[in-house]
């Protein structure tokens, strides 16, 4: 059984049903907000898309258009504690230390 759709609920309740005044799914929302304003623009359909792949296929990763060899565009990076490093920290450094060699 598919899930029912996410509502979205404006404000304010009608006064005579005490009803949401403004109700609608999140489909339907879209399509005014697109017949309003357009297509989205390239990053924003970058965006969604991210949003929306990554949840359905279960993972975070590059898109198929950015070369994971090219750490500036994939923005890879790791971020380490002010120094100095804790024992564990200096461990971790050290494992992935080949991996940062390689990208510089």
């Amino acid at each position: 059984m598919a899930d029912p759709p996410e509502m979205v609920h404006g404000s304010g309740i009608d006064a005579l049903t005490g009803d949401y005044a403004f109700s609608m799914d999140q489909d339907t929302l879209y399509e005014l907000i697109l017949a309003e304003r357009g297509a989205p623009s390239p990053d924003e359909q970058f965006f969604v898309d991210v949003q929306t792949g990554g949840r359905a296929a279960k993972t975070l990763g590059l898109p198929s258009f950015i070369d994971p060899m090219d750490l500036a565009d994939s923005r890879w990076g790791v971020i380490w504690p002010p120094q100095p490093l804790t024992q564990q920290e200096q461990q971790h450094r050290a494992a992935l230390q080949a991996l940062l060699d390689g990208a510089a």
